[in-house]
């Protein structure tokens, strides 16, 4: 069997899996928690396909927004550690620290910054969750390059420009999109957190709307559409890209 026929085949059956599961708990529950017949046909009756895109795109761009603001701090606190071995081991700490901050108090700091129905928070937060997980991934390029190859770069008179450009930053390419895969994966998860907190829109403010109304129908069926995004995004964006990567790898 074919690696891409065993991959759809799992995936097939995992996605009945959960339709089993989800189904076994709308019944446990007596029907307040409704199944995945009930969801669909809410979410084809009850939503538009404007407002069902308009919050959707609302989610996608404080997801994609946070995560390319990261990705920039990122790679320039990478680079920098390379300066000497004081700014590595102050960044190295800096990181730690960095990644024990809960999402939850970069929501409430940047909702106390911003406001409530600010665009803000979201992107910011999102900020907050994808760069401690995408400086760990570059750290760990920049880490294996080989010294030997930087030493005999230097002995030919490579400047610190140089060797950024042609050892360090190629090295780091398949850590840099590995760590995106799953720097933008938390950014879309953690988005929609930050726009149940506060925000005027997006995935997550529906399901909080929903949920505030206990419209259960209405909350499970932006939920679904939620997971049914985060898994196209990956299979048919993010799992190329880093399968395309493999070829900078040794």
């Amino acid at each position: 069997m074919g690696n891409r026929l065993r991959d759809s085949l799992s995936y097939t059956i995992n996605f009945f899996l959960i339709l089993l599961a989800w189904q076994a708990l709308s019944s446990a529950s007596r029907g307040i928690l409704p199944g995945p017949v009930e969801t669909l046909q809410w979410m084809v009756s009850k939503e538009t396909l404007s407002s069902i895109a308009y919050n959707t795109l609302i989610t996608l761009r404080n997801a994609v927004l946070g995560f390319s603001l990261a990705l920039i701090l990122a790679i320039s606190t990478a680079l920098l550690s390379r300066l000497n071995g004081i700014l590595d081991s102050v960044i190295s700490s800096f990181n730690v620290y960095v990644q024990s901050i809960s999402a939850l108090i970069w929501i409430l700091v940047f909702l106390v910054l911003f406001g409530f129905k600010s665009p803000v928070p979201p992107i910011l937060v999102t900020t907050g969750i994808a760069y401690p997980i995408l400086l760990s991934s570059l750290l760990g390029g920049i880490k294996s390059v080989d010294h030997k190859i930087v030493e005999l770069a230097e002995l030919f008179g490579a400047t610190k420009k140089q060797l950024f450009s042609h050892i360090y930053i190629p090295a780091s390419i398949p850590y840099t999109i590995a760590g995106s895969r799953a720097a933008l994966g938390a950014a879309l998860r953690i988005s929609v957190v930050a726009e149940a907190f506060g925000s005027s829109g997006g995935i997550g403010y529906k399901l909080t709307y929903y949920f505030d109304l206990y419209n259960y129908k209405g909350m499970m069926a932006w939920a679904l559409l939620l997971v049914v995004l985060m898994v196209l995004l990956d299979k048919l964006v993010l799992e190329p890209v880093e399968k395309w990567s493999e070829r900078w790898l040794p």
